[in-house]
């Protein structure tokens, strides 16, 4: 079996344990109230982005600081050995010597992007647990006790989760939802007569 066969079958099968679970403890835990959210205004979401923005930002900065990448002039050197390669028209793919050196420098950064993320996720738990998070913000309503321990918990990984993403992802996210918006703002609307 593939080494990408393996891994998506581990990807369902983890979901569907976590089916699972969730049917199950709903079905212990029946007397779980539905949460009141606070009204999604564009104030909001724009308040509750920018603090997510900058907790991204100083992580990503004491990342930086925390772990040096030790391989950056490596990678620049393969950058340029590859640019010549695509200057003088060889195909990487054709060239032993470009397609290994392409090969070192997908690895170089697939290794140190796993680390990053990894520390990114460790401070991102440290900042849950200190009370940096993202669900908190809008729930309005207080619920039972067990359902707010489980929306902390739940809270604390999905702020964790967003802030290891770095920039790039909250990049993706903001254009999604400018997009959003814009397309929301341009609607026309019937007039009522």
């Amino acid at each position: 079996m593939s080494p990408k066969r393996k891994k998506y079958l581990k990807i369902i099968g983890l979901s569907i344990l976590a089916i699972v679970l969730a049917i199950l403890i709903a079905l212990f835990l029946k007397n779980f109230p539905t949460l009141k959210l606070d009204t999604m205004e564009l104030k909001n979401i724009l308040g509750i982005l920018g603090s997510l923005f900058f907790i991204i930002i100083i992580v990503e900065r004491a990342i930086e600081f925390l772990l040096p990448d030790k391989n950056k002039e490596t990678k620049h050197q393969l950058k340029r050995n590859l640019n010549l390669w695509y200057a003088k028209n060889i195909n990487v793919q054709e060239s032993e010597e470009s397609f290994r050196d392409s090969k070192e420098l997908r690895a170089l950064i697939k290794n140190r992007r796993r680390k990053t993320q990894l520390l990114g996720f460790v401070l991102g738990l440290v900042l849950g647990f200190l009370g940096f998070r993202v669900l908190s913000s809008i729930i309005i309503e207080p619920v039972n006790d067990v359902q707010l321990v489980l929306i902390g918990i739940v809270d604390i990984f999905l702020t964790a989760t967003l802030i290891a993403g770095g920039s790039q992802g909250f990049h993706e996210i903001s254009k999604l939802l400018r997009d959003y918006f814009s397309a929301t703002n341009r609607q026309e609307f019937p007039q009522v007569a």
